[in-house]
């Protein structure tokens, strides 16, 4: 059992599992141990009510993601003419110009 207190967007201000800790710090509400969850910032919301990560964000960690599969290694054998890293390089520049398209709308 988890003893807790959420602010009315279903934020988790505080929570804990004893209930000696509950009574000294008044945590009023209680739920199954499985009853809160952890938001992609870090925050604890009532389990269903954590937001989603911004659409804008995952968007720019999948272009760092891609830009690091740009390695020293496929841009210089890109350079010396191997047509696999060409084309490793090549798809990897077009998902990221559709990714920085998806970004401008």
């Amino acid at each position: 059992m988890i003893y807790y207190n959420a602010d009315e967007n279903h934020k988790v201000l505080m929570f804990t599992k004893s209930a000696q800790s509950a009574e000294d710090y008044h945590l009023t509400e209680t739920c199954e141990d499985d009853g809160i969850e952890k938001a992609w910032d870090g925050s604890w919301y009532i389990k269903g009510y954590a937001p989603e990560k911004p659409h804008n964000k995952i968007i720019l960690e999948q272009i760092k993601t891609l830009e690091d599969e740009l390695t020293p290694r496929n841009i210089r054998s890109a350079f010396l003419g191997d047509e696999y890293a060409i084309a490793i390089i090549q798809n990897i520049e077009a998902r990221i110009t559709e990714l920085r398209k998806q970004l401008e709308d």
